[in-house]
């Protein structure tokens, strides 16, 4: 398993509440927002030993810290008990908070994914988060907060670990993802988070649709090769949204490159495609990334994958066409 300690103490939002718990200031309620839906337990893991270890930070080898960690802790208590937070979990909470402490000191309920509550949980939670019992915290983690409702977040103290580092992200994750140009593949086209960086680089197929991106980049110069494309792109199905994600990294990168930010490019190919693609100028790519913004649009709206992928393709050839044609 991932220690994501290392990188969460040096948050802002660790040192928030690192103070809080020095000062004896401890709020009643902590909001959480973490762009890690894969790893949000972890990070609330670590606040909860925050908030309850003995230590001033988080020592990671009390008992305290252990039991958390197992989630055995008598007076720690997680929810969900099953896939979301329900009505009955926050029933639970309640009643819960106003029995004793089992061990005579705080008593922590930690909310995974606490968006996904519906409005009537939220009502409920909203009773004990106006008049909490003493010693009574409550810690909701969250990937998004705007499905929460305004009166919920209004009693709670706001806390936010924005994305990491590309730095800090490879330096956590190279012992153990031993592949070095995988690992920089995936930290560089992920969305600065660990999960993310870890399904990519799981990808077994991570090159192959890395190349297929590239591929329609500098290869793709005429209508009769959109279904041998699309065709190829397909079957890699699984993997879809990554060639999307691939795709509008690589223009970006182009753009950077063209714009004479070569500093802030990500990727050493970016090169060779911009040298190879005669047809890109830098409108013609901001174009092209507005239409692939399109595609994630109608995606999201239950588009068929093949329709949406042949239709961003003939966008591509269009967009190559003119900005061709404008250069004679």
């Amino acid at each position: 398993m991932i220690n994501l300690n290392s990188l969460i103490e040096k948050t802002t939002a660790f040192n928030i509440v690192k103070k809080d718990k020095k000062e004896g200031s401890l709020s009643n309620a902590y909001l959480l927002s973490v762009n890690d839906k894969v790893f949000l337990k972890e990070y609330l893991k670590t606040f909860a030993k925050l908030i309850c270890c003995e230590e001033e930070g988080v020592c990671d080898s009390c008992r305290t810290c252990n039991l958390i960690e197992k989630e055995n802790h008598l007076d720690v208590t997680f929810f969900p008990k099953e896939k979301s937070i329900l009505t009955a979990d926050i029933d639970e909470l309640i009643e819960s908070s106003y029995i004793k402490s089992y061990e005579g000191g705080k008593k922590l309920f930690v909310l995974v994914g606490a968006e996904n509550m519906n409005a009537v949980s939220q009502n409920k939670l909203l009773k004990i988060l106006e008049e909490p019992p003493k010693n009574v915290y409550i810690l909701l983690g969250v990937v998004n907060d705007y499905p929460l409702l305004q009166t919920v977040k209004s009693r709670v103290k706001k806390l936010e670990i924005p994305p990491f580092s590309r730095e800090d992200l490879f330096s956590l994750l190279q012992n153990d993802y031993l592949d070095k140009k995988k690992l920089e593949l995936a930290v560089n086209n992920s969305d600065l988070s660990v999960g993310e960086v870890i399904r990519l680089y799981e990808n077994p197929e991570l090159f192959e649709v890395k190349s297929l991106a590239d591929s329609v980049i500098v290869n793709l110069t005429s209508s009769s090769q959109v279904l041998k494309t699309s065709y190829e792109i397909m079957k890699k199905k699984a993997y879809f949204n990554d060639f999307l994600t691939f795709l509008e990294n690589d223009y970006r990168n182009m753009l950077l490159y063209l714009n004479n930010k070569q500093n802030l490019v990500l990727d050493n190919n970016i090169v060779y495609l911009v040298e190879t693609s005669i047809d890109y100028k830098i409108q013609s790519i901001l174009t092209i990334l507005d239409k692939i913004k399109e595609a994630k649009k109608r995606l999201f709206y239950n588009g068929n994958e093949q329709m949406v992928l042949e239709w961003l393709l003939l966008q591509i050839l269009e967009v190559k066409y003119i900005c061709k044609k404008l250069s004679v």
